[in-house]
């Protein structure tokens, strides 16, 4: 389960494979997490970046429900440059 794996690199790939395999799957957990993107490690976060833009070119009328996340992942320390 995403929600109780620790191991970043672990939950980037298991969330790239829902992405790939179940995108309509991976879509209903972004949403049920969205208040918690900031915190998950920058790897995964660009995952999620892939993934909205994805919605978004598909359904432009999706991107207001994710501008806040998206606002949140630009002022983010984990995907600042180093």
């Amino acid at each position: 389960m995403l929600e109780t794996e620790a191991d970043v690199s672990c939950k980037r790939n298991a969330f790239l494979m829902l992405f790939h395999t179940a995108q309509d799957r991976a879509v209903e957990y972004l949403s049920q997490n969205l208040d918690q993107v900031a915190t998950w490690g920058d790897i995964l976060q660009l995952v999620v970046l892939e993934l909205i833009r994805k919605i978004v070119r598909s359904n432009p009328y999706e991107k207001s429900k994710y501008i806040r996340c998206i606002l949140t992942l630009f002022n983010s320390q984990a995907l600042a440059p180093h």
